[in-house]
């Protein structure tokens, strides 16, 4: 609340410079939609905006130029694909399995990206792929909480976001062990370089990971979609759709 109230009250001041320090990271969907479209309204007036984030497609859609920041000091001052670019491939972090994560309400023991037989950091586009999160609830009853992770693409789009909560409805989780796993079907990535930032939080109160960690991930095409045909096809993603085709 004290968010909303702060970016209301310097909104609605006209300010000439108006900085916004991610703001995005809090609040509900419907509240993050008005701060974009109040902050597009101020650049739109040919007023100036400093947004401060590390929403990747938020700083796409509203910055023409950014500055990236390193320990202090400015890395790059340009073109802002190409700062996106920069920061997703600086400073990564490949050794996912050592991930943690210890915050009052969970802790986050061990993260998993695999597939069955393959290393663990090169994977193949014909083979399921894993994402496993073991964690412990540690308070008696906790609401609301979402385990997932974004993929993004070499340019930081977010390809897509995934929670535990979106195949059933989980209530309330009782303090204790869990493992939340996601498998992301084969064929569905195009061959390249992935980022995938775990996103887990207090539905509508809190962020608790960290958005700063991402781990790259590759894949090396392997076989087409279509198993007739060893086609390499164009896209982020190829996912194979089902079809069906009649004789009339």
């Amino acid at each position: 609340m004290y968010v909303r109230l702060a970016f209301a009250v310097a909104a609605h001041l006209d300010p000439e410079i108006l900085i916004v320090d991610e703001v995005l990271a809090v609040g509900d969907a419907e509240f993050q939609k008005k701060c974009l479209g109040k902050m597009g309204d101020v650049a739109g007036e040919g007023r100036t905006v400093l947004f401060v984030s590390h929403n990747m497609a938020a700083i796409t859609n509203l910055c023409q130029n950014c500055v990236l920041m390193n320990s202090g000091g400015v890395e790059y001052l340009g073109n802002t694909s190409e700062a996106i670019s920069i920061y997703l491939n600086a400073d990564f972090n490949q050794d996912f399995m050592n991930y943690q994560l210890n915050a009052d309400e969970i802790c986050l023991n061990q993260l998993e990206i695999f597939q069955e037989h393959v290393n663990r950091h090169s994977f193949v586009t014909n083979l399921p792929l894993h994402v496993k999160f073991e964690y412990e609830v540690k308070v008696n009853v906790l609401n609301g909480l979402r385990v997932g992770f974004d993929v993004l693409s070499p340019e930081g789009v977010v390809i897509f976001r995934t929670f535990d909560d979106d195949s059933n409805r989980i209530g309330p989780r009782l303090q204790g062990s869990y493992i939340s796993e996601c498998v992301i079907p084969p064929s569905f990535f195009s061959s390249g370089d992935y980022f995938v930032i775990p996103r887990i939080g207090i539905h509508n109160i809190k962020w608790i990971s960290d958005n700063v960690t991402k781990f790259k991930i590759s894949f090396e095409h392997i076989s087409g979609v279509n198993q007739n045909y060893a086609d390499k096809r164009p896209g982020i993603i190829m996912p194979a759709l089902e079809w069906n085709t009649n004789y009339e």
